[in-house]
């Protein structure tokens, strides 16, 4: 009884992991188009809060093709659009990698 038990569950979590799957795809191209999708970030750059010295630049990030990954990113895209990312805090570490954070500043 437990082997068909689980083959049920994963058959049932197979086919949720396909709907929502569609669904996401779907989700973005109604709402941001078939792609290639990019996503600007500007970013300022300085050494503290309120430095005299900063500068803002951008660097452009193009999302992985909806087929592949289309949860992550329909649910992405809409944190961008939704503007979760607006004022967030991202540090450099060892000088070439970015990394963001969930906290504002």
């Amino acid at each position: 009884v437990g082997d068909d038990y689980d083959r049920a569950v994963l058959t049932v979590i197979e086919k949720l992991r396909r709907e929502a799957s569609f669904v996401s795809r779907q989700r973005v191209e109604e709402r941001f188009g078939k792609g290639p999708h990019y996503v600007r970030f500007h970013v300022e750059l300085g050494d503290e809060e309120g430095d005299d010295s900063a500068t803002t630049e951008f660097f452009v990030a193009k999302m992985a093709e909806v087929s592949l990954m289309p949860i992550s990113i329909s649910s992405f895209l809409g944190q961008v659009d939704h503007g979760f990312w607006n004022g967030r805090k991202f540090d450099i570490n060892a000088g070439h990698i970015l990394l963001a954070s969930g906290e504002s500043i």
